[in-house]
């Protein structure tokens, strides 16, 4: 999880609105397969579901932690 996390608070925010976005898609995609069927949306569903779930957990992790010291920007 810390190779996902952000560099700095603001993205982190940003991450966070993908991640909801990813968990939405997760959720048409299980609909998808509901309705449907299919492994291949069953697959794609869980790792939208994978991917939003973890990127929302290491924003989380970065807004907890703060900014890390980048320096002056140049």
């Amino acid at each position: 999880m810390n190779s996902l996390m952000p560099r700095t608070v603001r993205q982190a925010w940003w991450m966070i609105a993908g991640g909801v976005l990813a968990l939405i898609l997760a959720a048409m995609r299980g609909y998808s397969f509901y309705t449907h069927g299919g492994v291949v949306i069953l697959a794609l569903g869980l790792a939208f579901a994978g991917l939003g779930a973890v990127s929302i957990a290491a924003s989380v992790k970065r807004i907890r932690q703060g900014d890390d010291d980048l320096g002056p920007r140049a």
